[in-house]
């Protein structure tokens, strides 16, 4: 579901908590954002750390729990070199959301603290090469932190914006983790559910409304 207000995230986030999963509780959260936030349909900002603390509760204390998040960090453009940031400030909130995180959860970002990421209108890089590495051979049988590990180096190696505007910049993801044991979300999803897929063209077609070219 697409994110509207503070109020709805915190009920979609706080009943989804409270679901019962059996090993693991993965999601998925695509939207406009900047560092710590991102933003619902109305342009209201939801902390992410709300919507980590949601997850701290009973329902899902022995539970491992992953969030790929898609969504801007900042307004700068990656040029593919290393630069240094010095801001307090900044440093302050990364902490601050990073010890929001509850035990045994993995959070994969889209970008860098401070950065953009892309959108293309049919999808986005992080999202699409997140369903690309799961359809091939082993990919679901990935564990977590290597799976994250190999999405890091595919995206930060073989995507290059395109256009006049943005042209030529890269994009380089990057994951927190909290978890204390190793964790398998995808393995063996598709011998137990025949029905099971995550191919990218099904999830990028499932919205109705279009979607223009931008960073988000």
């Amino acid at each position: 579901k697409y994110l509207k207000s503070i109020y709805s995230v915190s009920l979609l986030f706080s009943s989804a908590s409270e679901q019962s999963v059996k090993e693991c509780f993965v999601g998925i959260i695509s939207s406009h954002g900047e560092e710590g936030i991102v933003f619902g349909s109305d342009g209201s900002a939801v902390r992410l750390a709300q919507i980590y603390s949601c997850f701290s509760g009973k329902a899902m204390e022995d539970k491992s729990k992953v969030f790929f998040v898609q969504a801007c960090r900042g307004a700068g453009l990656d040029e593919g070199v290393e630069v240094e940031t010095d801001s307090s400030l900044e440093q302050d909130d990364n902490v601050s959301e990073l010890l929001s995180i509850p035990i045994d959860t993995a959070v994969m970002y889209a970008t860098s603290p401070g950065y953009a990421a892309f959108m293309h209108p049919l999808g986005s890089v992080l999202i699409q090469t997140l369903c690309e590495l799961l359809e091939k051979e082993g990919g679901p049988g990935l564990e977590i932190t290597t799976l994250l590990t190999r999405l890091n180096h595919r995206v930060a190696y073989t995507f290059l914006s395109r256009g006049k505007r943005f042209g030529g910049k890269k994009q380089m993801p990057c994951f927190a983790t909290r978890c204390t044991r190793e964790v398998f979300p995808f393995v063996g999803r598709r011998a137990e559910d025949s029905s099971f897929s995550f191919t990218a063209t099904k999830l990028i077609q499932e919205p109705t409304r279009s979607r223009k070219a931008s960073i988000s």
